[in-house]
């Protein structure tokens, strides 16, 4: 496929004996296996074209002990606005994700642990109990309450079948 020969002409172009710069799998991988690569991964692109819970974002960040790595997420991510500290870019903007893989790899140590650890902070903090408890306070805040819409005074028929 077109992404298999990217991949090679990638790797081909800039690994040394060491390092390949693309890992590419097109598989399930285990748990464990998952973990290790998040943990040893440089940049992670998680590009979703839609909303969704993007737990992939956090479980990247939860393996950055060494708060190492940089985090470029889609502006469509549910997790976007969670994460701010993250790279947000446009998922159907090639060059803006091209300038981005650039600039999260010569990210400074520094600017990394900085992002990592803010993120990584409101992670702790904004763990599922505090979020369910968040959602069941605007749940309950929302709950159906009359509502007069004024057709009792213009159409008094109307009123059985508003009650």
């Amino acid at each position: 496929t077109h992404i298999e020969k990217l991949v090679v002409f990638i790797n081909h172009k800039y690994r040394n004996t060491t390092w390949s710069p693309v890992i590419y799998q097109y598989r399930s991988l285990s748990y464990e296996e998952l973990i290790a690569l998040y943990s040893i991964s440089d940049v992670a692109l998680i590009t979703p074209l839609r909303d969704s819970m993007n737990l992939i974002a956090k479980e990247f960040l939860a393996t950055k002990w060494e708060k190492e790595g940089a985090l470029i997420l889609s502006e469509m991510a549910g997790a976007a606005d969670e994460l701010s500290e993250a790279i947000i870019i446009d998922p159907n903007n090639l060059e803006e994700i091209s300038h981005s893989l650039n600039y999260c790899l010569q990210m400074s140590k520094e600017e990394q642990s900085l992002r990592i650890s803010a993120m990584q902070a409101r992670l702790i903090f904004y763990d599922i109990f505090k979020w369910s408890d968040d959602f069941l306070t605007c749940l309950r805040k929302t709950q159906k309450k009359p509502v007069s819409i004024g057709y009792q005074q213009s159409y008094p028929q109307a009123k059985s079948y508003l009650q």
